[in-house]
């Protein structure tokens, strides 16, 4: 009789944890898995010597004076609210000029693949190592920057190699084919973002946006 009364107890402690943990596991979405395939462009026309304007010493610095604009690409991760954020595991850091790369017209640098659950999406890169070098001198305040030099100890990207830079828009993957999603660097949305602290440091935040082929 005991024994029975112990099993019964047992069976219905068993039960209603089993209930608890439904109740508190999340519904899935029934969306189903996406393969996503990351792509990295440039849009906007690249600046160039000929270009370059007067140079600013308002404390901002016009991009048309960059020669170059290099960071190391450490890793990139896309967001939906099924998956959270999933990280592309890159083969090694890849360093990235920006001014440089391929426009959307032209191609794309493949970056790699992820799979997240269906559904609207967000994208994030992770930059560390940045280094800029400017087409001729450039005065700011009473900082002067030489033309030729490569800054990098004294150039800082805000939140690059910590929380990540977060790219404008979302994109929308579905279960089936693989889709395309290409990360844009926009040189024109990234012009006026360029500038010096009282300390003399160069402060930059890339302006990065989803794109997505119809």
């Amino acid at each position: 009789m005991r024994t029975r009364e112990w099993a019964s107890r047992f069976v219905s402690a068993a039960g209603f944890a089993a209930f608890l943990a439904a109740a508190c596991s999340p519904e899935p979405t029934g969306r189903g898995l996406a393969i996503v395939q990351v792509y990295m462009a440039r849009a906007g026309v690249a600046p160039s010597a000929a270009s370059a304007p007067q140079l600013s010493t308002t404390g901002v610095i016009d991009l048309a004076n960059v020669a170059e604009l290099t960071v190391q690409l450490d890793a990139v991760e896309l967001h939906t609210s099924g998956s959270g954020w999933q990280r592309i595991e890159l083969a090694a850091p890849l360093p990235l000029d920006l001014l440089a790369l391929p426009t959307t017209a032209g191609g794309a640098i493949a970056l790699g693949t992820v799979e997240v659950e269906a559904g609207a999406c967000k994208a994030r890169l992770f930059v560390s190592e940045p280094v800029i070098t400017f087409i001729e001198d450039v005065t700011v305040g009473q900082t002067t920057f030489t033309g030729g030099v490569d800054y990098g100890a004294d150039f800082r990207i805000p939140s690059g190699d910590q929380t990540g830079l977060k790219a404008d828009g979302v994109c929308d993957v579905q279960a089936g084919p693989p889709t395309d999603v290409t990360l844009v660097f926009d040189v024109d949305a990234t012009v006026g973002t360029i500038g010096v602290t009282g300390s003399g440091r160069i402060q930059l935040t890339p302006r990065i946006r989803v794109a997505q082929a119809p």
